[in-house]
């Protein structure tokens, strides 16, 4: 855990079987000063457990994560009563994962939590976003973010925006999404098997964007390696995700859930296939795009 600046740097190391109430794994938050994650080649961060959130990893505050490079696994992390069974995201913190994972494994797969599987972000008030990147580097074996699930919503990604007072209005404070070149397959929840989007105030605070003609960032996710998928290769897809309770009986959830006023899914060549719900596409609010 780290309250400060400065950088924690990973490269041929486990970090495994660790329990604790947040970050069981990994636990950063940065305050005035820059912090960052850093996980190089052959660093596994795997089986361990969170009492709330953040099983794998958990960045809060001034905090960025990187995890770029081959031979990355974030896997078989669990949140026990609450998010981000393999990564909890809590803003302004923002997570660049890039890594075409370990072997054939996706790099965030096979992690579990009540909200957010694999991933959640949580923006609080006044911290203007909460933001995860997830690109390819590798052109012939895209990143994946896959084979997680969740008890309650969100078998991938759970987002949760938030608002403040900034004078004369109230200004919203955004949870983000940024897929580039990615595969969201085979996670599984009764609501929102890839995506779910938490309850808003009405502000426009979660968004969903599939190959953005933007950044997402303070630079392109190309000048951190990103390319593009090579051409056959099985890319740009969310793909089959199952919306079921834990004893396996389907449920009227969709794969992508946008129930908050407010919540956003853009989405630029993007291939959804064989997604088991009610919907493919969900939402309660008819202010959602």
């Amino acid at each position: 855990y780290g309250s400060g600046g400065g950088a924690l740097l990973l490269s041929n190391a486990t970090v495994a079987l660790n329990r604790a109430d947040f970050g069981a794994g990994i636990d950063v938050e940065g305050t005035a000063a820059a912090a960052a994650v850093v996980l190089e080649q052959n660093t596994l961060i795997l089986n361990n457990t969170a009492a709330q959130a953040g099983g794998g990893i958990r960045i809060a505050g001034n905090t960025r994560l990187y995890a770029t490079e081959p031979q990355i696994w974030i896997g078989y992390n669990h949140a026990d009563s609450g998010d981000g069974g393999g990564i909890n995201v809590v803003g302004p913190a923002r997570a660049d994962i890039g890594s075409p994972g370990y072997n054939s494994i996706g790099v965030v797969s096979s992690n579990t939590a009540q909200y957010g599987g694999a991933v959640s972000l949580y923006a609080p008030s006044g911290s203007g976003s909460a933001t995860i990147r997830v690109f390819s580097t590798d052109s012939n074996q895209p990143v994946q973010i896959s084979g997680n699930s969740a008890s309650n919503a969100g078998g991938a990604f759970i987002l949760w925006g938030n608002e403040h007072d900034c004078g004369n209005a109230y200004c919203p404070d955004t949870a983000n999404v940024c897929l580039y070149d990615a595969r969201v397959n085979d996670n599984i929840a009764p609501s929102g098997a890839a995506f779910h989007a938490g309850v808003s105030d009405g502000v426009d605070s979660e968004y969903v964007y599939f190959n953005p003609a933007g950044n997402c960032g303070p630079e392109s996710p190309v000048s951190l390696g990103a390319v593009a998928c090579a051409a056959g290769v099985a890319c740009d897809e969310i793909s089959d995700n199952t919306n079921e309770d834990g004893s396996g009986n389907p449920t009227s959830g969709s794969t992508v859930e946008m129930p908050a006023n407010g919540a956003h899914f853009y989405a630029e060549r993007l291939h959804m296939r064989r997604n088991k719900g009610a919907h493919v596409f969900g939402s309660a609010s008819p202010a959602d795009d």
